[in-house]
């Protein structure tokens, strides 16, 4: 029970996070195509985690994973939000 706020506050930052995604995304459209889009946001959510997953000390790990994945890596985290996008945006 000692950690129920800290859940809390984490839970209403990721749902505020989240909810400003659409908006994001619809006013980044007007001026952006898809496929622009598409990119910029995966290359930020990309470093975003990086530099998360480097502070909290387990970069090497991550380095070693990716590297002797690196192609299923590159196709997997680019599956969904290419295929999920392009099927939101387009239709």
């Amino acid at each position: 029970m000692a950690n129920q706020p800290r859940a809390i506050g984490l839970a209403l930052i990721t749902l505020l996070m989240w909810s400003t995604v659409a908006t994001a995304f619809k006013l980044t459209l007007a001026h952006a195509s898809v496929l622009q889009t598409l990119a910029v946001a995966s290359v930020v959510s990309s470093l975003v985690l990086v530099i998360l997953v480097v502070l909290s000390g387990k970069g090497a790990a991550l380095a070693d994973v990716f590297w002797d994945n690196w192609r299923f890596t590159l196709l997997a985290g680019l599956l969904n939000p290419v295929i999920y996008y392009l099927i939101l945006f387009e239709a």
